[in-house]
């Protein structure tokens, strides 16, 4: 599986001097846990502070909403990056489909990738980082489910294996949609490099949980 390479320099030494901080976050229990608003309308993004002063009003938080799971234990903790991740993951948060069809259609047409990209640059300049290569894992599960899956427990599964993998470190995006009429649907994900070799172990080892 090759990487998404990300190469060009975003902030160079001729661009213009960041004004303001990369934004901060708000605390995650200040934004909706509706599940449509976080898969189809980017609402973590309204996490993301942009050096206001009325915004230190509010409760602030290390703790990003990186997938559909607005919960503590599903919440990716930003200490724990180094900057070209934190800014990536700040910059996921707007990524939506852009597309009915996005079960079946070709992935890099499904999601507004330029838009998310187009952001990290101007988070990288507002954060004074000069962009270098990155290499980052795409993970693409395309799936149709049984006509009596249990749903209830299929959620529990994909719940608790989010939460492994948040345990695990180095998630840096879980989005997964909706099952159209012929309940096919899509789910996908964004690693840096340890990640990656945590999912080949789980693969190796048989533990499909971590791949729910």
């Amino acid at each position: 599986m090759a990487p998404v390479e990300i190469g060009q320099p975003v902030f160079g030494v001729d661009s213009p001097k960041p004004t303001s901080q990369s934004p901060s976050l708000y605390d995650h229990t200040l934004i909706t846990t509706d599940f449509d608003a976080l898969k189809f309308h980017a609402a973590a993004s309204l996490q993301l502070q942009f050096g206001h002063a009325h915004e230190t009003a509010a409760l602030q938080s290390d703790l990003l909403i990186t997938s559909p799971y607005n919960d503590p234990k599903h919440l990716l903790d930003l200490k724990t990056l180094d900057t070209p991740n934190q800014l990536l993951a700040k910059a996921l948060t707007i990524l939506r489909p852009i597309r009915d069809d996005y079960a079946t259609a070709p992935y890099t047409e499904s999601f507004n990738w330029q838009a998310v990209f187009n952001f990290l640059r101007d988070l990288a300049q507002t954060n004074g980082y000069r962009w270098e290569t990155q290499h980052f894992y795409v993970v693409v599960f395309r799936s149709r489910l049984q006509a009596d899956i249990d749903k209830q427990r299929l959620h529990d599964l994909d719940a608790y294996s989010h939460q492994e993998a948040v345990a695990s470190g180095g998630l840096l995006k879980y989005w997964f949609g909706t099952k159209d009429g012929e309940r096919r649907n899509l789910a996908t994900c964004e690693f840096i490099f340890l990640s990656f070799y945590f999912i080949l172990r789980a693969v190796a080892d048989g533990d499909t949980r971590s791949l729910a």
